[in-house]
């Protein structure tokens, strides 16, 4: 597996040899490119689905499989992918697909269609593409016109039987345009008609005086409106400035009521400490009074002693 890369044949199939180039340090990419390659395709086109799967040896599910369809020729008799799978998955050493220096590819091909062409149908085929070429280059305007139209279609019926000479992405649009071609020049002759018939110059001068009238009624519709908002942006200030005139007077109140506040438990303090001291006085006259009842009752029991 040293060498750049190396070509294998698959299969042959008719005159024409098949083969998957397989590149295992890359085709300028850092990843393995495998290709499917026609080697021999005289005049004639195949159409061809087919597949090329990657085996991993160590885990089957771990396999990679690519599937495609394309259209080989002469022109083009190679296609594959030229990124694979990344390189260091490739030659990783425990990955599974590359094991005692061999890979496994396995190919699926199923051949759907070959037409051998003969060098006369090449040399037409290749003149109605290059009058192809030069109507789908027109305006849709000048391709409408009736004689170029039916020379669009004469070459549409011609190139549906030729996708040798286009690429998948082409030939599948050739398809589509050759159904679709008539229906879109009649619309286009229909816009055109319509367009024509609106250009008339009082229908565009009326057209011009009603776009002007609904000009001035949105002018004025935005100006009512641009009104309405400053006359809202006004009542709102005023309210604003309402609730800031309500703030500081509430501000105010709280301040005199902490004052007061202030002012009443100083007072209460006062009371208090001024209670504390008649109790305590009263306490002392009780306990005189008292000490002089016992006293003058113990005197008076002893004069009946």
């Amino acid at each position: 597996m040293s060498r750049v890369g190396f070509k294998a044949f698959v299969l042959s199939l008719q005159s024409s040899g098949r083969r998957v180039s397989l590149y295992p340090k890359g085709n300028g990419t850092d990843h393995l490119s495998v290709y499917l390659e026609l080697v021999v395709l005289d005049s004639s086109w195949v159409r061809t689905k087919f597949s090329i799967s990657l085996v991993n040896q160590i885990d089957c599910k771990e396999t990679i499989t690519r599937a495609s369809r394309h259209t080989f020729s002469s022109g083009e008799s190679e296609w594959g992918w030229a990124e694979f799978v990344p390189l260091s998955a490739f030659h990783d050493e425990i990955g599974g697909y590359l094991v005692e220096d061999t890979c496994v590819l396995e190919a699926e091909i199923s051949e759907i269609y070959v037409s051998p062409v003969s060098s006369d149908e090449v040399c037409a085929a290749t003149s109605v593409k290059e009058i192809f070429d030069k109507l789908i280059s027109f305006p849709l305007d000048d391709i409408a016109d009736p004689k170029y139209e039916t020379a669009m279609m004469d070459c549409l019926s011609m190139l549906t039987d030729r996708p040798d000479l286009f690429s998948d992405l082409q030939f599948k649009e050739i398809v589509k345009l050759k159904a679709t071609f008539p229906q879109t020049v009649q619309e286009w002759r229909g816009s055109v008609q319509v367009k024509d018939t609106s250009a008339h110059p009082w229908s565009t001068h009326e057209k011009t005086k009603s776009l002007i009238r609904d000009l001035v009624k949105t002018e004025e519709g935005i100006r009512k409106r641009l009104k309405d908002l400053n006359n809202k942006e006004k009542e709102l200030e005023a309210q604003l400035e309402a609730i800031k005139r309500n703030s500081r007077i509430l501000e105010e109140e709280r301040e005199e009521v902490s004052k007061e506040t202030m002012i009443l438990c100083s007072l209460a303090k006062e009371q208090s400490s001024r209670v504390q001291a008649k109790e305590a006085e009263v306490e002392r006259a009780n306990k005189t009074l008292e000490y002089r009842l016992k006293s003058k009752w113990v005197a008076t029991r002893h004069l009946f002693s």
